[in-house]
């Protein structure tokens, strides 16, 4: 089964903006260093060296500039999170020549005029569905995007997805611990 696509740069950020605003959720919920200690660091210092002062006043303004601290610091980390992403696509780019997206039994195959990568079912983490997109993972964050507009009819975008979630779920071995597919397939 193949589909034909091409993506805009606009189209490829909005894509990896979701991914990666799930991925730092996801590490977020089991990373307390990034959810609590760095920001709560950084807003006690700033609060400490205020804090010296006598003066009423003085120590609640210093509250409050230790909350506005906190949260400007976090925005600046989302900020740069997603200038990254923008910068690394571009028109004429990888992600935005025309595509061809081919799976079969034994593999998935994503072609455009730079590459053509052939990875086995074993190497995909999980497939989904998204509202304008079907997503490949092979980690967090090494995804193919493959937009459901590529296929004439919703009954094929779903036979497509219904074959990628076999194939893939299919695909022998469990996961390593360090996130690899086990299995004795080899290219």
């Amino acid at each position: 089964m193949q589909a034909h696509f091409q993506m805009t740069a606009g189209e490829f950020t909005a894509c990896m903006r979701t991914v990666t605003d799930e991925a730092t959720r996801k590490a977020m919920a089991t990373n307390s260093f990034f959810r609590w200690v760095g920001p709560v660091l950084v807003v006690f210092a700033i609060g400490a060296a205020l804090n010296w002062s006598e003066d009423r006043l003085l120590h609640q303004v210093s509250w409050v500039i230790m909350v506005v601290c906190g949260l400007l610091i976090w925005g600046a980390f989302h900020r740069l999170q997603i200038g990254v992403l923008n910068s690394v696509v571009t028109e004429g780019g990888f992600y935005t020549q025309p595509t061809t997206v081919e799976i079969s039994p034994d593999s998935f195959v994503y072609c455009n005029r730079f590459a053509r990568t052939v990875l086995h079912w074993t190497a995909i983490r999980r497939i989904e569905e998204t509202e304008q997109h079907l997503t490949v993972f092979i980690d967090n964050l090494v995804v193919y995007f493959i937009p459901k507009c590529a296929f004439g009819t919703q009954a094929e975008f779903q036979a497509f997805f219904d074959k990628a979630q076999r194939w893939a779920g299919a695909a022998s071995g469990p996961w390593a611990s360090d996130g690899r597919r086990l299995g004795s397939w080899a290219p």
